[in-house]
C-alpha cells in the first residue's frame, strides 16, 4: 500500500514537472518576444517612454522565466526524492518476503525433524 501511494505521488510530482517545463518553456518564449520587441523598438528611435515600458515588459517576462525554471528544478528535486523513496519501499518489502520466506522454511525443516 505504501509502496503504491509512493508511486502514486510520484506520478503526480512528475506530471507536475512536465506541467512546469512547459510552463517555463512558453515563459522563456515571452522573454525572448520581449526581447525581440525591444530591440525593434531601440531600432526605431521612438519615445523613451515606449522604450521604458518595453524594457519593463522584458523585464518581467525575463523574471517570470527565472521563476518557472525554480519551480521546474523543484519538482524535478522533488521527483528524485519521491524516486528514492520508492526504492527504498521496494527493498524493505524485498527484505520483509525474504524473511518471511526463510522463517516459513525453517519452521517447515523443523517440523520434518524427527
Amino acid at each position: 500500500e505504501d509502496l503504491r501511494q509512493a508511486r502514486a505521488r510520484a506520478q503526480d510530482f512528475d506530471a507536475e514537472r512536465v506541467r512546469l517545463q512547459e510552463r517555463a518553456s512558453v515563459a522563456e518564449g515571452a522573454a525572448k518576444l520581449a526581447e525581440a520587441e525591444l530591440k525593434r523598438l531601440r531600432g526605431l528611435a521612438p519615445a523613451e517612454g515606449v522604450v521604458r515600458a518595453a524594457e519593463i515588459k522584458q523585464r518581467e517576462a525575463s523574471r517570470k522565466a527565472q521563476e518557472e525554471a525554480r519551480a521546474k528544478q523543484a519538482a524535478e528535486k522533488s521527483l528524485s526524492v519521491m524516486k528514492k523513496e520508492v526504492a527504498h519501499l521496494k527493498r524493505k518489502m524485498a527484505e520483509d518476503t525474504n524473511e518471511k520466506l526463510s522463517q516459513y522454511f525453517t519452521f517447515s525443516a523443523i517440523r520434518c525433524l524427527p
